[in-house]
This record gives structure tokens, sequence and C-alpha cells, in this order.
């Protein structure tokens, strides 16, 4: 069962929380309970797959294992589904295998399919519309995972100019008269705030509404499966002894790939510290650092566009669970984040934080990580990765004990050409998007993907809306 952040007395099982995608009150779900996972009952050298079965079915209590057969055929083009490698400091989880190229292909490839069952089970029929805000890759991998699927209608939104020119050739490649992408005069945190406008304004019950965010649990769940598939393969490749405990640095812009890794944590897999790596919009590493979180200052557009976000929504999980499930403390903070854009928590509260460590790198620490870690490693990592090397690295120059560490790798380096380019030169500039490919190939000798290579020399023209004009034309499509 799961329940609401704002209030634990709203129960609804796993198929109910997936087809709202978010509480009537504003809450999102948290499973009312995280019991331990029999880790030794794992097949040491498990497929993917077979261990997303078994994820799937501990956390969704009403789908069983037959449920979850689409399983094996979501992930049967991802050649391979992960890889893991090992450098000087750390292991590497790479999930950039996806028809999409980034981690978050992983979990939507199953979004369709947990949608599909859930209304099922549900007994309903009627259409569902998917709202989503993107800061660049959710959108492409939401609009990829339903595509064909014309039962379905999803409206991405973007930031206009807020998106690499991949990401957004990427997204309108994806459009059809039932899959749309409209980017927004705006940032991501105002795409997000009116979607979830949208959910709060709904009147028709002719149509369902959900999201493909990762306020949605069939988003949060499926990223569970990333920390203890890699944590069993780095027991099978003798990196560690089984029960030896790991820290995970993620890059993070709305926090729900780390909050994947505290559930990991928490059913018991062997997680010691979490670091939580920012960019130049580094709201997170205040909120860790002071108990402060603000929302009141300068957005920054970066090089590492999926994290440009500053209102971290999967953040209020981690609240709601760390105050022993205070619901009434998380509507009261929620309320003054919407009435002054910030809310503190007394320094007291913030020794239950202290398994997570936050920091965050600049634009120039991050294009001298990508520099050093191709020059010292051989490794081409994307911006959004570099952050999180960066921030670990920083840690150990700063004192920090060494221990078995992984980081999580997000994205395919050449979805960011144009920034990867000017880690290598700085002043670099290009007249189009497909030149930057060949640059960063032409200096690394590294060959980008063909889809991506093809992607790069089409051109597509967005579709561009105010706030206004979004939420009036959602309302005439959704009533």
């Amino acid at each position: 069962m799961y329940e609401s952040t704002r209030n634990r007395k709203l129960n609804v099982n796993a198929s109910e929380a997936i087809l709202s995608g978010i509480a009537p009150d504003g809450g999102l779900y948290v499973p009312k309970k995280f019991e331990p996972l029999d880790f030794h009952a794992i097949p040491s050298n498990i497929s993917y797959p077979d261990l997303t079965k078994i994820v799937l079915n501990h956390f969704l209590d009403d789908f069983t294992l037959n449920d979850l057969d689409f399983v094996d055929t979501a992930y049967r083009d991802f050649v391979p589904v992960v890889g893991m490698t090992a450098l000087k400091n750390f292991d590497v989880l790479s999930l950039a295998f996806g028809p999409t190229f980034a981690f978050k292909d992983m979990a939507l490839v199953l979004f369709s399919k947990l949608l599909q069952k859930a209304k099922e089970k549900q007994g309903i029929d009627k259409e569902t519309i998917i709202l989503t805000a993107t800061s660049g890759d959710t959108g492409s991998a939401t609009l990829n995972g339903f595509k064909g699927d014309q039962k379905t209608r999803v409206v991405v939104f973007y930031p206009f100019q807020g998106v690499s020119a991949f990401q957004e050739k990427q997204m309108l490649s994806l459009t059809d008269s039932n899959h749309r992408a409209i980017a927004l005069r705006g940032s991501f945190d105002e795409c997000q705030r009116l979607v979830k406008r949208a959910f709060s304004q709904q009147k028709s019950e002719d149509v369902g509404l959900s999201s493909a965010n990762s306020i949605n649990i069939a988003r949060i769940i499926p990223q569970v499966v990333y920390y203890v598939y890699a944590y069993e393969r780095l027991v099978f490749r003798k990196r560690i002894r089984f029960g030896e405990p790991i820290d995970v640095t993620v890059p993070t812009g709305n926090f729900g790939n780390i909050l994947s890794a505290y559930y990991a944590k928490m059913i018991g897999l062997p997680i010691d510290t979490l670091f939580v790596a920012s960019n130049d919009n580094h709201v997170l590493t205040d909120f860790f650092k002071t108990g402060v979180y603000r929302t009141d200052r300068a957005f920054k557009k970066t090089i590492s566009p999926s994290m440009d976000i500053l209102i971290s929504s999967n953040l209020e999980r981690l609240i709601y669970l760390k105050s022993g499930r205070d619901d009434a403390l998380v509507r009261s903070l929620m309320g003054e984040l919407m009435r002054k854009g910030s809310y503190a928590l007394d320094g007291r509260s913030m020794f239950e934080y202290a398994d997570f460590h936050a920091g965050y790198a600049d634009e120039e620490e991050t294009l001298r990580t990508i520099r050093h870690t191709f020059d010292e490693e051989g490794v081409l990592i994307d911006p959004h990765t570099a952050v999180a090397v960066s921030v670990y690295e920083k840690h150990l120059k700063e004192g920090g004990v060494r221990k078995p560490t992984l980081i999580v790798q997000t994205a395919d380096p050449f979805k960011f050409s144009d920034a990867m380019c000017r880690a290598f030169d700085r002043n670099a500039t290009f007249s189009d998007s497909f030149e930057a490919v060949t640059e960063l190939e032409r200096r690394t000798g590294v060959r980008a993907h063909e889809t991506i290579r093809k992607l790069m020399s089409e051109r597509h023209a967005p579709t561009v809306w105010t706030s206004d004009e979004a939420l009036k034309r959602l309302r005439e499509w959704i009533g």
C-alpha cells in the first residue's frame, strides 16, 4: 500500500497510485512499509530483466510476477541493458543504452505497460492523458515509451531554449497527433507547476490524468533496480564482498534517481552515504548543508540542463520519511514553499539526514572533469555525470574517506556535443549541432551512435506557448 506525504490516512494500492500519479491532496505517494528484500536469494549473475521483476513485485502490492511478463519484451532491444566500468576511484554504472540514450529509458519503457496493467486492475477503459514536465531526457523517454500507443495521449512540456539541441530534436522527432512536445516560455519549474495546476483543476471524468515524471511511483520504483543490480555486479566481479557497504553518487535535479537509491537502502541494500551532486543551481546542496530550502534565487541555464531545477519535487518524499512520516510537517513546509518560496528545518531535524552528503560543481569544474576523466581514464562522460564525478573527487581531496563507490552515468555524452567540445576547447563554437557531433568525434576518437548522428542532421521547428496559453489548451483537451 501507498500513502500520501500530506495525509498518511490517504491510502491506495500500487495500481491506483500509478494511475493518479499525484495524490488528490497534492502529496506524493510513498510505500507504507519498506519490507526487507532477501538479497541472499538473488542469483549472483541474474539478468537485469529478471531482477527488475523481483524488485517490482516486491514494491507493487497488487501486481503478481505474471503481471510483469512484459519486462522481458521492454528490454529486448537494449544491448547491453546496463554497463559497469571500473575506474581509479570508483565504479561507473552506465544507463544510457536505451532508445533515447538516457537513464530514464530504463523506467519509462516499462511505464506504459505498468499503466495499462494498472487500468486493467482498476477496471478502467477510459482514455488516459499523460502530462509531463521535462528538463530534457524525461520528455524523449516518455514519448518513446508510448510510441504507437493510440489509446494514450501524451503532452510533454519543456523549457524553451532550456534543453540541449539534441534533446529538443529528439522530442520533436517522436511526436504525432496523439503525442506532443510543447516548448514553454519559462524554466522547468514553471513546466512542473503547469502540470500540477492541470491536475488540480481537472473536472472531466471522461479521461484520466497521470504523469510520467518521477512524482509517479512507476518512475521511482523501477529505478531502485539500478542500485540492486549494480551491487550484485560489484559482488559478482569481486569488487566488493557481499554485505560490504558502498557509497552512491548521483547527479540530481528533481531528486528522483537518488531517492530510488535511498529506497534501495531502505529495503536493506548495504548503502552507506548517498552523495547528492548538483550543478550551479545548487538548491539541494544548500538544503543539506543548512536545512534551508530556497527557490527565491537566481536560476541559471547550464551545460547540464537536465539538472536545471529549483523545485526538487521528490525531496518531499525524503522529508516525509526522515520526519517519521509527519504529514502535518510536510503540509506546513510545502505550504511555506508555495507562499514564500522557501522553508527551513531546525538543526535537530537535520541530524536525520547524516547519510546524505551534498556538493555541487560549477561550469568550469564540470568541463575540467570531462577532460580529466577522458585524459586519465579514457572514458567520455556527459556533463551531468561529470558533475557527480567532480563532487565525489572534491570530497576525496577534502579528506573524505575512500570507500567502494558507485557513480551513476546518466546519459550519452553526444547528446550534449556542444558543451562536451568546450571541455577540449573553451572557445568552441558551431554553426549547427551536427558539426559539434563531428568535432567531438574528431577530438576523442569516439564514434557517436548512428541514431544520434542522423537525428542531429534533421531540422524540427518547436511549438512555443506561454503558461497561460498552455493551460487554456489543456482545459480544452481535458475538460
